[in-house]
């Protein structure tokens, strides 16, 4: 009987230390995970704005630039990162921009609004951007 005693104590210690330690580990892989899709997030977000300065200087470059959903290159970020140009509107003194960007397993949206001369360049002062939105 003794010996039985032992050998279930055994059992059980081993089945809550099995437990406790799947507990952990599975709660690390969900903090990891979390902590990159934080990363993609924030990747995606400052990306977008940077794809909006990129359009905003094609445009600057040439006025008749026409992104229509079309992929904006950048020198940055990995292969499958892409900058997706939805409009880029031109009124009488203001040039209008929308546009995502995708990280990893982020995407940011970004609208912004920059002031034309009336030349038609853009204006050297503040672009407003719009807020930046992660899925």
């Amino acid at each position: 009987m003794n010996g039985f005693i032992g050998i279930m104590s055994a059992i059980l210690i081993s089945a809550f230390m099995t437990a406790a330690m799947l507990s952990a580990s599975a709660n690390a892989f969900a903090t990891r995970f979390n902590q990159l899709r934080h990363i993609d997030e924030v990747r995606s977000s400052v990306g977008a704005y940077s794809c909006a300065f990129a359009a905003l200087e094609k445009f600057e470059e040439d006025s008749s630039y026409d992104p229509h959903e079309s992929m904006l290159g950048l020198p940055f970020g990995n292969p499958s990162d892409g900058c997706l140009v939805h409009s880029l509107s031109v009124g009488t003194s203001s040039l209008s921009l929308s546009l995502e960007y995708r990280s990893g397993m982020a995407t940011s949206s970004v609208a912004a609004t920059a002031h034309l001369n009336p030349d038609g360049t853009l204006s050297p002062g503040p672009f407003i951007f719009g807020t930046s939105t992660p899925p």
